[in-house]
C-alpha cells in the first residue's frame, strides 16, 4: 500500500508537534455511512464530518509489512444508551445484525492542535467486518481484503448451476438496479411480512432474496426471504422484534443460479458461469 501525503502534511509530521486522531468510516449494507473520531470532538476531513460525540471507539494495533500477508484489525465499541445507529441504540442495532456485511476504514488524521483544521490523513486499514462479539462492549473484527486470496484454487467447479454470487464483480449485475423498497402493512409477524412495495413484482420474484430493515425496532436486521408469494414474504429466520405498521425495508431478488433465471430475470446470460448440460452423476454410466 502506497502512503500519499501532501507537502504540508509531511512538514507537520516532521515538526513533531501535532495532534492526531483516528477516523472511522463504517459503510453498512444498505448504503448508510457513519463516521466517528476517537478525538472527542467533531472534525472535518475530505468534505465529511466525523462525530466525536458518538460511542467510544478503541482499536488494536495495525501492522505494515512487505508482501501479501493477511492481518485483522480489532475494534471495541462502547456505546451509551443515547448513541444511535440506524435510529435505534447501538446495542440493539448490532444485535439485529446492522454490522453484517459492513466495511470499515481506519484513517489516522493530523492537525496542528486539537480543534485546528485537519492537515492530512493516512489510510491505515480497510476491509469487511468478519466477526462481531456482543458482550459488555461490542468487539468487531475486521479482515483485510487480502484474505480473499486464501480461497481454494482452482475456484471453478463444473456444475449445472452458476458458481458466481449474485451482485458480485463476476456476476456484474448492479445491486442498486434491482433494489426495491417496502413498508409493513397490517397482518405482519416477525416470520411473515406483508409489505407494500414501491414497485410491484410478481409472486416468487423475491424468493431466495434478501431483506434489510431500515427503520423501526428491527433496524439493521437482514434476513433471507425463503418464499415470496401471495401471502407475503416468509423469512428463513424470524426478525428479532415484531414489526410495526410503517416500518420500512429494502429488498433484493434472489437468483436460482440457472441459465433461465439469469436471462429472464437479470438479462445477464452472457455472464452465466455454469454448465447446464453437464449430465447428472447417476446418468454417466
Amino acid at each position: 500500500m502506497t502512503i500519499a501525503a501532501t507537502a504540508e502534511h509531511v512538514a507537520l509530521l516532521k515538526s513533531r508537534v501535532f495532534w492526531s486522531t483516528d477516523l472511522f468510516v463504517i459503510a453498512l449494507l444498505d448504503g448508510t455511512v457513519v463516521r466517528y473520531t476517537s478525538g472527542g470532538l467533531n472534525v472535518s476531513w475530505g468534505g465529511a464530518t466525523y462525530s466525536g460525540a458518538g460511542p467510544l471507539i478503541r482499536r488494536g494495533s495495525v501492522r505494515l509489512v512487505r508482501g501479501l500477508e493477511s492481518d485483522s484489525l480489532s475494534i471495541t465499541v462502547t456505546p451509551r444508551d443515547t448513541d444511535l445507529l440506524l435510529g435505534v441504540p447501538w446495542v440493539n442495532a448490532v444485535r439485529n445484525g446492522a454490522l453484517d456485511g459492513a466495511r470499515i476504514e481506519l484513517w489516522r488524521a493530523h492537525a496542528a492542535a486539537p480543534g485546528a483544521p485537519i492537515v492530512g490523513a493516512v489510510l491505515r486499514y480497510s476491509g469487511p467486518v468478519e466477526d462481531v462479539d456482543l458482550d459488555l462492549d461490542i468487539k468487531v473484527t475486521v479482515k483485510s481484503d487480502i484474505a480473499k486470496l486464501d480461497a481454494p484454487f482452482p475456484r471453478a467447479v463444473w456444475q449445472p448451476g452458476c458458481d458466481r454470487t449474485l451482485f458480485d464483480a463476476g456476476c456484474g449485475v448492479a445491486r442498486a438496479a434491482f433494489q426495491n423498497t417496502g413498508a409493513v402493512v397490517s397482518g405482519s409477524t416477525s416470520r411473515m411480512l406483508k409489505l407494500s412495495l414501491g414497485t410491484a413484482k410478481a409472486d416468487g420474484y423475491y424468493s431466495a432474496g434478501e431483506l434489510f430493515c431500515v427503520s423501526g425496532a428491527n433496524a439493521g436486521a437482514r434476513r433471507t426471504i425463503r418464499l415470496h408469494d401471495a401471502a407475503g414474504f416468509t423469512l428463513a429466520f424470524p426478525l428479532p422484534n415484531a414489526p410495526t405498521v410503517g416500518d420500512t425495508f429494502v429488498l433484493w431478488p434472489g437468483c436460482a443460479r440457472t441459465k433461465a433465471d439469469c436471462g429472464d430475470k437479470f438479462s445477464n446470460v452472457a455472464r452465466f458461469r455454469g454448465e447446464p448440460y453437464v449430465p447428472a452423476p447417476e446418468t454417466v454410466l
